[in-house]
């Protein structure tokens, strides 16, 4: 059988991975003195918690090498080859370490890693495709083409209701980010093709923010029928429900999960974001 491998940043709903069939890899995130495994170590709450509370910048790493020759081991035990699905080089290290890790144990069983060349549930979309596929008994080449094939067309836009989180993570200076918040400016991030993340765009307040992005998808697609639209949120859960409700005005909505991003993808970005991902 196949086994999927991935890494945290996917951000996968545990509800749509009740059996643990997709193996995730925890990230770190050190806060002051103290490291977590992200997703558990605490629970999403406790993690938003700790992050308002404290006046230290999150940092975040990525797994080790040895954590995923590991985990590559084990399928190999098992009779499984791996697929490993991780998020892209120019947001973590973690495909690079899952690349050193292939190369370790490649005399004792089969590993693909292949570059999301994105981030959060964009990865996450992969992911979730590949998984079905193996359950089904598709052959390991099918899943890899398929994953690569799919993960040139994702796309992903981010909304920020505040800057206080760029800023803290050094993406931002104190003079702009002063402006930024005295004016509400609400930055847009969005996720390039090749897995970078540049500012889309900017909007005075979150309403008005929630309604770039929206309009914005509609430059990518407009029907959404027969595809999955994953749509994010850190904390404000009516952040999520709003996005969702401007994109099923506007656009032929199918499938849609409303999810919580993870304290990796929270660590830089705030409390009050807004994502969405779906493919072009």
């Amino acid at each position: 059988m196949v086994s999927i491998v991935t890494d945290s940043l996917c951000d996968v709903p545990e509800e749509l991975n009740a059996d643990g069939f997709i193996k995730i890899i925890p990230l770190t995130v050190t806060i002051g003195d103290k490291s977590y495994l992200d997703g558990r170590d605490f629970t999403h709450e406790e993690f938003f918690e700790l992050l308002r509370r404290t006046s230290a910048f999150p940092k975040t790493s990525h797994p080790s090498v040895e954590a995923f020759m590991d985990i590559f081991k084990k399928e190999f035990d098992a009779g499984n080859s791996v697929v490993c699905i991780c998020a892209s080089p120019h947001i973590s290290g973690t495909l690079g370490a899952a690349q050193s890790a292939a190369e370790a144990v490649a005399k004792d069983g089969r590993v693909d890693v292949v570059d999301s060349r994105t981030l959060s549930m964009g990865e996450g979309l992969l992911v979730l495709m590949a998984a079905e596929m193996a359950r089904n008994g598709r052959l390991h080449d099918e899943i890899v083409e398929a994953v690569r094939t799919h993960a040139k067309n994702s796309k992903g836009l981010v909304a920020l209701d505040t800057v206080e989180y760029l800023h803290k993570g050094g993406r931002l200076s104190t003079s702009k980010a002063l402006i930024a918040e005295k004016l509400h400016i609400r930055p847009i991030i969005q996720v390039e093709p090749g897995g970078r993340l540049i500012m889309a765009g900017r909007a005075l307040g979150m309403k008005k923010a929630l309604r770039w992005v929206a309009e914005a998808v509609g430059r990518f697609r407009t029907d959404f029928t027969n595809t999955t639209v994953a749509i994010g949120y850190t904390v404000r859960r009516e952040i999520a429900e709003e996005l969702c409700k401007r994109l099923t005005e506007l656009y032929k909505m199918g499938t849609v999960i409303l999810y919580k991003a993870g304290s990796v993808i929270g660590s830089h970005t705030g409390p009050g974001t807004g994502a969405v991902f779906f493919e072009v």
